[in-house]
């Protein structure tokens, strides 16, 4: 059987829904599975939706509330990629199965990308096809840092060397499935760098029409044909990825970015617009605000960020346990280490007079002690923050 997938909270749910409207509007035959990762369904009828739905917690992993502890919201909807995969070739009968991320818009048939998979196991969609520009919106290093590929999308077809990769990326995500830049990880993406490596059978689609994105529109551009849209006047747009966007920025391509806007890519605005209404049309201002299951202790007390990580390199120590229970060993070994600390990480505002006046005392620090151990030693100095300021390092440093 050929299938569709895509993965998230309750709180993309318009996002889900605008996905599998614009698949199965080109698909029409083509079943879309949809992995849920929250708690419950309580309040949400999927019986009339084109898509079924599985909870995160139905994939059946080991220690499954101690994955969903240690992963923020991100981090969690991506590592249980390979996990969900998985469990749709091997439960629901899957042959031939493509993923696309929620906030993916589907603009054309993709008959064409089940047929690579005929003829090889796994299709992959690099960021970029064509080094950066003065135009770019990311530089060639942004890759390196969070990956080569970019996993909006991935296909795969059931054989022996997919199940091969399946099992090593599986495992990867579980236990190293975090956004972690300093260390060389970022999510499910970056472990994918490898794949290449580890199989020939890869095939990598170096088509400008499929996973069209904010990163890559510096060699990219649109215009309208009798039965949808061209890239480049040459390939079919097949998928756009709106990553990042504001829906309620009706100028913008992406949060935080300045230009360009669509006053710059007029090419762009119709399908945005379309976008746009179809966040809204599928309740875009109703989920906005949905309550994320697994940010919260039992006792309604937020999730803090270092708990998470901290809880995660202690792993094993837990393994059996609950930590969402406030009345457990984990609840109770996290709050007497006063690890729980703000449960959401705001943004720093960098202008603020007293950001700016604890930054001017960090760097006073920093000076004196350039001042104090000289050149050689401070540069040491500053090799032992780099390797030490790491989440990995901090059970040791904190002697948990």
């Amino acid at each position: 059987m050929e299938a569709a997938c895509t993965i998230a909270s309750f709180n993309y749910l318009p996002q889900i829904r605008a996905f599998a409207h614009s698949f199965k509007r080109h698909n029409p035959n083509i079943n879309i599975f949809v992995l849920l990762v929250d708690d419950n369904m309580t309040s949400e009828d999927f019986s009339n939706e084109p898509f079924d739905v599985i909870l995160a917690k139905d994939l059946n992993l080991d220690d499954f509330l101690l994955i969903a502890f240690k992963f923020n919201i991100i981090e969690l909807n991506t590592a249980l990629k390979p996990s969900f995969m998985r469990f749709l070739f091997n439960k629901k009968n899957v042959g031939k199965l493509l993923y696309f991320d929620p906030d993916i818009f589907v603009f054309a048939p993709l008959d064409s990308l089940f047929d690579e998979l005929n003829r090889h196991s796994v299709l992959l969609t690099p960021h970029i096809l064509s080094p950066g520009n003065a135009v770019a919106i990311l530089p060639d290093t942004a890759f390196l840092r969070f990956g080569v590929f970019n996993l909006g999308f991935i296909g795969m077809r059931l054989t022996n060397e997919t199940s091969r990769l399946l099992d090593w990326w599986e495992r990867q995500c579980l236990y190293y499935g975090n956004i972690d830049v300093t260390e060389g990880i970022f999510v499910d993406q970056k472990w994918i760098n490898l794949f290449p490596c580890f199989s020939d059978d890869i095939r990598i689609l170096r088509l400008p029409g499929c996973n069209m994105a904010y990163w890559n529109l510096h060699e990219r551009k649109l215009s309208k044909a009798v039965d949808g849209w061209l890239v480049n006047d040459l390939s079919r747009l097949m998928f756009f990825h709106f990553s990042n966007l504001d829906p309620l920025d009706k100028e913008g391509i992406m949060k935080s970015l300045a230009k360009p806007t669509l006053k710059e890519r007029g090419d762009l605005r119709e399908i945005f617009s379309e976008y746009r209404e179809q966040l809204y049309r599928h309740g875009y201002n109703e989920e906005i605000n949905i309550r994320y299951h697994y940010d919260y202790y039992s006792n309604g007390i937020p999730i803090g960020g270092l708990a998470r990580r901290m809880v995660g390199s202690a792993f094993e120590k837990f393994r059996g346990e609950n930590p969402f229970d406030s009345s457990g060993n984990v609840y109770r070994w996290i709050m007497s280490n006063n690890l729980n600390g703000a449960a959401k990480k705001t943004k720093i505002n960098l202008e603020s007079h007293r950001t700016k006046a604890k930054i001017s005392i960090l760097d006073g620090c920093l000076r004196a002690a350039f001042r104090l151990l000289g050149a050689d030693n401070y540069q040491n100095l500053l090799y032992y923050l780099q390797e030490n300021s790491t989440f990995s390092r901090q059970s040791k440093i904190l002697k948990l």
